[in-house]
């Protein structure tokens, strides 16, 4: 018989995310036996680690039918606390540019979203709102079409 997902205990959420310019990246080896793949990167030098709210950060990943064929509809979003000059300097040197999506859920697994071929675009915008969870803060979103889903890698930031 088969069976799927016999998990003993998921944490779920991620818990952090690198963007890394599409230029950096160098290769995706093929699965191993538990189908994680390595990824080689340039450097890390021009990434950047995003700090989120806690429990803001979501993506979704959708398997989509068009004429051509299957493919992916990704999309990530989290939120930044506190709007600022500089937050909104970084986060505006962001935009128009293509990136690899790189992240790590609180079970400790890493996932690579997009790769050079199909890469995310960055975009965000500000919010003040009326409740407290909504106060001053950037949203992000990172969107983009893919022909594979997302892959499980090893550590690349280790």
């Amino acid at each position: 018989m088969n069976s799927i997902n016999k998990q003993t205990k998921n944490l779920g959420g991620i818990s952090k995310f690198f963007l890394v310019p599409v230029d950096q990246y160098v290769s995706l080896s093929d699965p191993d036996a538990n189908q994680i793949r390595t990824l080689t990167i340039t450097s890390m030098d021009t990434a950047w680690e995003i700090s989120a709210i806690y429990q803001s950060i979501q993506y979704s990943e959708k398997l989509q039918l068009s004429k051509s064929g299957y493919y992916y509809d990704k999309s990530f979003t989290a939120r930044i606390a506190k709007d600022s000059a500089q937050t909104y300097a970084d986060l505006r040197s962001l935009v128009n540019r293509t990136w690899i999506l790189i992240y790590q859920d609180q079970n400790g697994q890493w996932k690579l979203v997009s790769n050079p071929a199909y890469p995310l675009r960055f975009e965000f915008s500000t919010t003040t709102g009326s409740n407290v969870a909504d106060l001053n803060h950037f949203e992000i979103k990172l969107k983009g079409k893919g022909a594979d889903p997302s892959a499980f890698i090893f550590n690349p930031i280790s």
